[in-house]
């Protein structure tokens, strides 16, 4: 099956509410659950990386919570 039309078989399965969804999500969230359970070189080795430098920027998820640091900040309001 070329390409093309797996992506348009893809495109037709999913339809208008997935079509988010591209075969890279899948490599993605594999390698996110992958990591949670085996580490970053779990990762790297299921998706065949020679290092982890390139899953790290592409496939793993990124720390988004960070702790309030406000009152540090605070100091540089201007009353």
């Amino acid at each position: 099956m070329s390409t093309a039309n797996v992506r348009r078989a893809w495109r037709a399965a999913l339809g208008t509410e997935y079509a988010w969804v591209k075969p890279h999500s899948f490599r993605r969230t594999v390698a996110i659950l992958v990591k949670r359970q085996y580490r970053v070189q779990g990762a790297q080795a299921q998706l065949g990386r020679a290092n982890t430098r390139v899953t790290e920027a592409h496939y793993i998820e990124r720390v988004t919570h960070v702790p309030d640091m406000t009152s540090g900040l605070d100091t540089f309001r201007t009353a």
